[in-house]
């Protein structure tokens, strides 16, 4: 991911929130620019079940979205499969974001 100016930027940003309970665990962490972290966190962007990238258009600024993999790209993930996002944490954000559970 880049940043607004073009530079490339990584956070660590939780799945399902440590302060909703999340495990402060890798399996729970995605690295995301600084804009992307922030819209994450408030599940105006999310990961289907293959990590394949989910946006709210109707929410997130389309300047934002240019920044982004196109809707639909899958994100990249370590080489090692024990290092990935659990998929039930995956799962719990993106009802988040699907206003399934609010």
């Amino acid at each position: 991911m880049v940043n607004g100016g073009g530079d490339a930027e990584a956070q660590a940003a939780h799945i399902w929130s440590v302060a909703d309970g999340g495990p402060d665990a890798v399996q729970n962490g995605i690295a995301l620019s600084a804009t992307a972290h922030w819209l994450f966190d408030r599940h105006l962007i999310s990961c289907d079940e293959e990590c394949r990238l989910l946006v709210l258009h109707n929410k997130v600024p389309s300047e934002l979205i240019r920044l982004f993999p196109q809707p639909g790209e899958r994100v990249h993930l370590p080489a090692v499969s024990r290092l990935h996002p659990r998929r039930d944490y995956v799962a719990r954000h993106r009802a988040r974001f699907a206003g399934l559970d609010a």
